[in-house]
């Protein structure tokens, strides 16, 4: 069984999550946005947890502001994410720290694995990571299930929300696509599937208006 941690984000806001499994010392990181990532470290800890992964649903710095200093805890981390979030996670000006006023502007040099091609799932320890490329909200967008059951959308899909549109590399028509897509993949199992969004609480999919 899938087990899901929400650690909130400062000093934005937003989810970081840590997946893990029972039973086992690898874990999952999602979203390291705090500059200093000390809660994550000491969840780590104190569950016994090795973070195998980073994986970031875009390329804004909160939500991936923290990646450089958890890697100094994790040497072997992996980080995933699209191969667009890859290049721009570099730049603090499409990352957006550049124009934060309460964080310092960050760069992050390098992703191992980037997302290009979403048709073969990622097999981690048995359970399969879907990516999905989800431009709209960035440029770098994507979303991720794991075994069709959680979805996690960062900044693409927030219940009760508007998606956010007007920031650099934003657009209405990418976001529309992109939402289509995910509904159409998921479509009959929407109420099964729990959404993990990048702000705010975790829904049932079938209880998202997508028109947000």
């Amino acid at each position: 069984m899938v087990q899901i941690k929400r650690i909130i984000n400062s000093p934005v806001s937003s989810n970081c999550y840590i997946v893990s499994l029972p039973n086992r010392n690898d874990c999952i990181v999602v979203d390291p946005g705090t500059p200093d990532p000390v809660s994550i470290v000491s969840f780590c800890r104190e569950n016994n947890l090795e973070p195998e992964y980073a994986i970031l649903t875009h390329e804004h710095y909160d939500h991936c502001i923290g990646y450089n200093e958890l890697k100094r805890y994790y040497p072997d981390i992996k980080l995933i994410c699209s191969s667009v979030c890859a290049q721009n996670i570099r730049l603090p000006e499409w990352n957006l720290s550049k124009y934060a006023e309460n964080v310092m502007q960050t760069s992050i040099q390098e992703a191992d694995i980037h997302i290009e091609d979403t048709s073969n799932p990622l097999n981690w320890n048995n359970c399969f990571i879907r990516f999905f490329l989800t431009e709209g909200h960035s440029k770098g967008s994507i979303c991720f299930s794991i075994d069709e059951k959680f979805l996690f959308t960062g900044d693409t899909l927030i219940p009760g929300y508007k998606t956010i549109t007007k920031l650099k590399g934003g657009s209405k028509e990418k976001l529309s696509e992109s939402l289509n897509r995910l509904s159409n993949y998921f479509k009959g199992k929407e109420s099964e599937l729990i959404i993990y969004p990048g702000h705010g609480e975790s829904v049932l999919f079938k209880e998202i208006n997508h028109k947000d």
